[in-house]
């Protein structure tokens, strides 16, 4: 069996130089381009990579399915921000409230105030 291969020839390089040049401009297109969508799947991966064993915890422990895992650890993180949302939320309506009475204490005082103030700068 005599099969004849096709030998291609050697690229020169100035070719070699030329194919460089044009995958790295692409490669540079491609990531200006898609500049804003790099961020947030650096940020998926990192949020995979740190999860994965904790999944793999909880779906050995349950002997339950992978997914089934996924979606507890999701429904879990989404109960604990809404905790810390509605945390926030309350400290942040107290802090107003504690805003409001201290003017309210503070208002009466204040034609007092207004006057001791022009009398200095009227001197």
């Amino acid at each position: 069996m005599d099969e004849k291969t096709a030998i291609s020839p050697r690229w020169g390089s100035t070719t070699k130089l030329l194919v460089g040049l044009v995958i790295v401009g692409i490669i540079a297109f491609l990531i200006y381009r898609f500049s804003s969508l790099i961020s947030p799947l650096l940020l998926i991966f990192i949020i995979a990579y740190l999860f994965h064993p904790l999944t793999g915890l909880i779906a050995n422990s349950f002997g339950i399915s992978w997914k089934a895992a996924v979606n507890i650890l999701y429904a879990v993180i989404f109960l604990i921000l809404i905790g810390l949302i509605t945390l926030g939320g309350i400290g942040l309506v107290q802090q107003i409230q504690s805003l409001i009475a201290r003017f309210k204490l503070l208002l009466p005082s204040c034609p007092h105030f207004l006057k001791i103030c022009r009398g200095r700068s009227s001197s």
